[in-house]
């Protein structure tokens, strides 16, 4: 297959035929399908090679499934003509078939809208050639029936917008191309949108989880701490809010808990005097008696 020509079938003469047409007037063979009889300046056996040269060139753009309705066909006007005369008939049966194809085209919205419309105008096309003539507004209600419900509120829109209630099948294109363009720019937006929703959750999860370690973190250090002003654990003298409150109230009084007093405490918890004795009772549970007579003894309990 040479550049974008393909072979022809059943389905797709009405773009076969201006491609090809093309192609032979690129390789200097057009001449052999629009002349039958042989040009001045030719001879017979130059006009033969011509015409055995432009049908080879035809062979090799049809499918299998047609090759042998053509087989025979050593002029190519001839070939020519047949094909037409196979493909595109201008029977009932060929334009009832065609009609069908148009009624029954429908759009999907996965689907290239520039391959449907050009779907739609190639039926359309071999309808003209085969005698059948449809109108623009008939053209447009064609097109827009062939649109999926996801389409309604355009087709709702343009038909209650249109002069004189009259359609036309340009604008009507111009149209479905301009929303197909919309819809691909809307749906490239909402994902973009998503990945920012999906990016700022992270994020936010993220910091979460910073301040639950620094909140934790906070605990942990603020565990075992002890004011001395306010008594209260969690929190140092600094941080105390009965402190901050005071100050600004002009109110401070001296530590409700006297660092070195805490100190002592830890030390020796009661003194106790009965006559000539003496109790200390400590936290390392340890008994201690003084005498008067300087004898000091001390006593380990339980």
């Amino acid at each position: 297959m040479e550049g974008d020509m393909f072979k022809l079938t059943a389905d797709n003469y009405s773009y076969w035929k201006p491609m090809m047409e093309d192609h032979l007037y690129c390789k200097d063979l057009y001449e052999p399908i629009t002349n039958l009889e042989i040009p001045e300046g030719k001879t017979e056996k130059d006009w033969e090679i011509l015409n055995r040269k432009t049908v080879a060139m035809i062979r090799k753009y049809i499918d299998k499934s047609l090759f042998e309705h053509v087989s025979t066909y050593t002029d190519a006007y001839e070939l020519w003509t047949k094909l037409e005369s196979i493909i595109q008939k201008k029977t009932p049966r060929n334009k009832a078939h065609l009609v069908r194809r148009l009624v029954k085209l429908e759009y999907s919205d996965d689907q290239n809208m520039i391959e449907h419309l050009n779907t739609f105008k190639g039926i359309v096309n071999q309808l003209m050639k085969a005698d059948m003539k449809i109108d623009d507004e008939l053209q447009a209600l064609l097109l827009l029936s062939s649109l999926p419900e996801s389409w309604d509120t355009l087709v709702v829109t343009l038909s209650n917008s249109t002069p004189d209630g009259k359609l036309s099948l340009d604008n009507i294109t111009d149209s479905l191309l301009n929303e197909e363009s919309r819809r691909k720019e809307r749906g490239s937006s909402s994902h973009s949108e998503a990945n920012v929703v999906e990016n700022r959750g992270r994020s936010e999860n993220r910091s979460k989880g910073k301040r639950e370690k620094s909140r934790g973190r906070f605990k942990s250090r603020s565990k075992g701490l002890t004011c001395f002003y306010c008594g209260k654990d969690g929190h140092k003298k600094p941080e105390c809010r009965f402190l901050k409150r005071d100050q600004k109230n002009g109110t401070v009084h001296p530590d409700m808990v006297d660092p070195k007093k805490k100190l002592e405490e830890k030390t020796t918890t009661a003194v106790i005097s009965n006559d000539e004795n003496v109790f200390l009772i400590t936290e390392v549970n340890y008994l201690n008696i003084a005498f008067d007579d300087n004898h000091l003894n001390y006593v380990k309990t339980a």
